[in-house]
């Protein structure tokens, strides 16, 4: 009874991280097209576009077990609280850098059911997003796609 439960949960966390890996890579492949080999964005102009948005970002700090909190490529998260929920900016030296990371956050979590999230991959940067209202959501994600 028991091996059968365990083996049904781990079916769904399979097929959910699954699924959430798909968004991930997609997010990240419409935007590679748009990337600007030459230019790189600043914590500090992404918080801008964030704030000229009229979104109010709080530092938060979160456990170091938290998945959005992980190190990627060497590069460790700012983290915020948006709206109550989780924002995760990672800043990274280059745009293959940022695919790196990105990759890392994908194998790590590959078996690993996640809340509902958004991926944003716009040059050099990688932001988690996790959701909250539709509203702050549509407000994010034109902050950040500005880069593009």
């Amino acid at each position: 009874m028991l091996r059968k439960l365990f083996s049904k949960i781990l079916l769904i966390s399979v097929l959910g991280a699954c699924g959430l890996q798909e968004e991930s890579r997609v997010i990240n492949d419409s935007n590679s097209e748009n990337i600007d080999k030459g230019q790189t964005i600043l914590l500090d102009e992404i918080v801008t576009s964030i704030k000229d948005q009229g979104l109010e970002l709080k530092e938060a700090d979160l456990p170091t077990n938290n998945i959005f909190m992980q190190k990627l490529n060497e590069i460790s998260p700012k983290t915020y609280s948006l709206d109550n929920s989780t924002l995760s900016i990672y800043v990274f030296q280059t745009d293959a850098d940022r695919e790196e990371g990105l990759k890392e956050f994908e194998k790590s979590t590959a078996t690993v059911k996640l809340e509902p999230h958004k991926t944003f991959a716009v040059k050099n940067t990688l932001v988690f997003y996790v959701q909250g209202e539709k509203e702050v959501n549509n407000k994010l994600s034109s902050a950040i796609q500005k880069f593009n």
